[in-house]
């Protein structure tokens, strides 16, 4: 009989939701238990360096996450337009 020891370390499990505006130094994410891409975006996000990050499980590439919601469409349209309306404003206006 052989014995063998496995280090224990404590850990915490954290939802999406809870880590939301934090920065942890070591992130394991299940993406297979995201909802949708906000919440696969927050998981990876929470990482203070790719080299920190381990993806557990990917998500599955037939699962649909369906679209964005619509005020956050709207607002990203908005961004969009005014990123257009600001660099023509430098470029043309202002050089």
């Amino acid at each position: 009989i052989s014995c063998h020891q496995l280090p224990i370390i404590p850990v915490w499990a954290f939802t999406d939701y809870k880590v939301q505006g934090t920065s942890l130094q070591k992130v394991v994410v299940d993406l297979a238990s995201a909802g949708g891409v906000q919440n696969a975006y927050v998981m990876l996000s929470r990482a203070s360096s790719l080299s920190n990050l381990a993806i557990l499980r990917s998500f599955a590439p037939h699962r649909p996450f369906g679209r964005l919601q619509e005020d956050l469409h709207n607002e990203f349209e908005r961004l969009s337009d005014l990123d257009q309306k600001m660099s023509h404003w430098l470029h043309h206006e202002h050089l």
